[in-house]
């Protein structure tokens, strides 16, 4: 029992040790209660890296935040390009999360809006997990900022997955199927994508806000790297998760699309 106090007793004085040089002047740490875990976990992370990987940055840093709000989330460990180890601090309280992101700047964002329409603001935390020519890559997490729970989000590819049907008709033409409507794409002549290959879904997904709605596009690659269009989800928050409420393809400006309703 002295043992467990005494450990209890370190992680707290290492985490304020660790963020006194990174919060704002005059913020208060304010510990989670029935949190040790995630601070202890945060611990044995930061240890780790400074025993096994020297070219490991340690030092906290904000990587996007609201101030008005009082809302920062920070990186504990960059790395080869990474963030990893990631606390989020509301009103002075902080919670670890295991979440990594990439340090491209400004490329991991907060939004703080009622999304399940309770009258209560949610946080939403978007990191970018992949950014290059051609794809881009990010995750969503919903934190309830009363207590730091986290909503349940239908993943974009599994909507996609279990939404859609494809049918490649030529290498110049494709039909996709979405519930009762089926969108005819065709290329036009000296464009990119040139021709259909086959189709991927997995180099282009991204979650954003758009009035004032969670919503997600996943690009429809037919080519390495090049689109025919994206499948466009609408979330809505229903039996305690955001999951889909619309769905639709939408060509790429120099492809035709026309559609057609199934009875």
């Amino acid at each position: 029992m002295k043992k467990s106090i005494f450990i209890s007793v370190m992680i707290v004085f290492i985490l304020n040790t660790l963020f006194s040089s990174a919060i704002p002047q005059n913020r208060k740490i304010i510990t989670l209660k029935n949190n040790n875990a995630c601070y202890s976990k945060s611990a044995k992370l930061d240890r780790k890296n400074q025993e096994d990987n020297t070219n490991a940055d340690t030092t906290p840093k904000i990587i996007a935040s609201i101030p008005e709000e009082k809302i920062y989330l920070y990186a504990l460990n960059e790395q080869d390009g990474w963030y990893k180890g990631i606390v989020l601090s509301i009103n002075g309280v902080n919670k670890f999360f295991d979440w990594k992101a990439v340090t491209f700047p400004g490329w991991n964002t907060l939004h703080y809006l009622d999304l399940n329409n309770d009258n209560k603001k949610e946080l939403v935390v978007m990191l970018t997990q992949n950014k290059g020519t051609g794809m881009f890559r990010n995750t969503v997490h919903i934190i309830n900022p009363e207590n730091f729970s986290e909503y349940k989000v239908k993943d974009a590819l599994d909507i996609v997955y279990d939404n859609i049907d494809i049918r490649i008709l030529s290498k110049k033409e494709m039909e996709i199927m979405i519930n009762d409507t089926i969108y005819n794409a065709k290329i036009l002549k000296s464009t990119r994508p040139s021709e259909i290959e086959k189709t991927f879904f997995h180099n282009f997904i991204e979650y954003y806000i758009e009035d004032n709605k969670l919503k997600a596009k996943v690009g429809i690659e037919v080519q390495f790297l090049s689109y025919i269009g994206n499948i466009i989800i609408d979330y809505e928050f229903k039996d305690d998760e955001f999951k889909i409420d619309k769905i639709a393809f939408e060509g790429n400006p120099k492809v035709t699309v026309t559609t057609l309703q199934v009875k």
